[in-house]
Parts: structure tokens; C-alpha cells; sequence
């Protein structure tokens, strides 16, 4: 029945809505949260209780919607910071063999798009995914053929066991947290602990919005509302320029790749108190271990 739909509809037009659900995949993935007009200084500030947003059957729909539809999507530049990570390490160091810790992974998004764009690469993959159990299950039913990816529950998770999976001289491990050190109140005590158990050459941080135009760390409350529907609402940090880049240096890593989308002040955020951090864009870095 498709195919007879498709020999009814002529080329030109069959590409223009092909194109034009593409765009609207893309505006979905990257519609602007709605953060609050107030911020502060201090977590401690907030006395009220804010929903566990991640696992709302909303986000969890969602999340399984990009999975599904990651196919007929290419990759952006936050799945491209893996993506060339996995390339330069093998062109210059040789690597023929990689561990991607994704941590915050979701449904394993970030994996369909690794395996479809290094199939023909001469190295090999293995992925771990660390999330919510509600995604984890999802993203463990669509890859049930794959050898090559576990799920792990975020909840009772052995991170050090997961990354000593593979510990050779042989395999470079990538760490990517995507979307993630927003929602974290203490972020940097958060980083020293994973990249002490996980020991990765290479850190991916991505989907990271950077307020420009200040380098003082603030909170605020964000609302989060996907097509499927409302999600919840939480606390969110709002980062200093320099916030991320002075704390990975202090743990040992500098940035090797930098990428950002735009995000204009009255899209995104234009009732905060102070205009200062109006001015945000969401970064993908990459950052390398330092080798002394």
C-alpha cells in the first residue's frame, strides 16, 4: 500500500515532504525549553518540590520517537563530536577498537546514529547506555539484535564495572554526557567522580547551553514540553562561559573540539531578571585527556 501511494505522488512533491518532515523533526528535537523569569544564586533557595520529569510517560514516548525516527535522520553536531572522536583517535593513535559510555543516553539515540555512520570504519564499537529503567528498556527491545550495546539502570548502576568491560591498552574509552550537567546541582563533584571511575581519553560533553555573556554559575526552573506533550518542571543550572572549560581543565582534560547551535534571546530565554543570561547557545565540546 505504501509503495502504491508513493507511484501516485510525483517525485518533486514525494522530496519537498520528505524535506518538510525532516524540518519538522528537527524543530521538534530542538524546540526551546521555558525557563522561569527568576533565578538565583543558591539551590538551597528553591523550597519547592519539582517533578521527576525524566520519567514521565511523555519524555519516555519521546525519546522513543527520535530512536525510531533516527533512520531517516542525519547526524548533528552533538552526535558529530562522538562521531569524529572515534575517527581522529584511529587516524593518529590507531585505535581499531572503542568503548562509548553514554552516560544520560536515553534510548541509545546517539548509538544508532554511530552505527550507521561508522559502519564502513575499521574499527569496532561497543556502547554502553546508562539511564532512567524506562528508557533503558526501550532502547534494549529496539537493539535486541545488536552485540554490541548493553543498557544499564542509572539507578543501581556499577559505572566502574561498566567501563572496566573493556580495559585494554588497546581500546580508547569515550565518555558522552549529553543534556545532562544542566540538571545536576553539584555538576563539578559530579564530573571528579565519573571521570575518576571511567578513566575516558576522551570526554564528549554536549547539548551544554552556555550562557555568553556571563561567568557566574546561576539556577533557575525549567519547563520542559516535547509533541508528546507536557513533561514536568525542574531545577536547572545556568552556566558562566568559562564554567565548563576551567572545571575540565582543573580535572586534567582540555578542549580539542568545539561546536554550538545558536539560540536567540527571545526563542529561548527572554523573561530572565537578569539579561545577562539571555544570551545562551548549546554546545557540543570535545575534550582530551592530558597526557604529561
Amino acid at each position: 500500500m505504501k509503495e502504491f501511494i508513493k507511484s501516485c505522488i510525483p517525485p518533486i512533491l514525494l522530496n519537498n515532504i520528505n524535506y518538510i518532515r525532516q524540518a519538522i523533526d528537527k524543530y521538534n528535537d530542538n524546540s526551546p525549553p521555558q525557563y522561569s523569569a527568576k533565578i538565583t544564586y543558591k539551590y538551597s533557595d528553591f523550597n519547592e518540590t519539582y517533578d521527576n520529569l525524566w520519567d514521565s510517560p511523555n519524555w519516555v514516548l519521546f525519546d522513543g520517537d527520535k530512536l525510531n525516527n533516527s533512520n531517516n535522520l542525519k547526524p548533528h553536531i552533538h552526535h558529530q563530536s562522538v562521531i569524529n572522536s572515534c575517527r581522529v583517535l584511529n587516524k593518529l593513535n590507531g585505535f581499531k577498537k572503542f568503548h562509548i559510555i553514554d552516560f544520560g543516553g536515553g534510548c541509545g539515540t546517539l548509538a544508532g546514529q554511530l552505527f550507521k555512520s561508522l559502519s564502513n570504519e575499521e574499527f569496532k564499537l561497543e556502547v554502553s547506555v546508562i539511564d532512567s529503567s524506562a528508557l533503558i528498556k526501550l532502547g534494549a527491545d529496539f537493539f535486541s539484535d545488536s552485540t554490541n550495546i548493553k543498557f544499564f539502570g542509572q539507578e543501581n548502576v556499577d559505572i566502574k564495572s561498566v567501563s572496566d568491560r573493556f580495559k585494554s591498552e588497546n581500546i580508547a574509552t569515550i565518555l558522552n554526557i549529553s543534556s545532562t550537567l544542566q540538571y545536576i546541582p553539584n555538576y563539578k563533584e559530579f564530573l571528579t567522580n565519573l571521570l575518576e571511575q571511567t578513566r575516558p581519553l576522551i570526554v564528549t560533553i554536549t547539548r551544554f547551553p552556555r550562557c555568553e555573556k556571563v561567568n557566574i554559575d546561576a539556577f533557575t526552573v525549567q519547563t520542559v514540553t516535547t509533541p508528546r506533550g507536557l513533561c514536568g518542571s525542574t531545577i536547572v543550572n545556568l552556566f558562566g562561559k568559562n564554567s565548563l572549560t576551567d572545571c575540565m581543565k582543573n580535572l586534567g582534560y582540555n578542549v580539542l573540539f568545539e561546536d554550538f547551535n545558536e539560540i536567540h534571546d527571545k526563542a529561548f530565554f527572554d523573561k530572565c531578571d537578569d539579561e545577562q543570561y539571555r544570551n545562551m547557545k548549546m554546545v557540543a565540546y570535545t575534550f582530551v585527556k592530558h597526557i604529561s
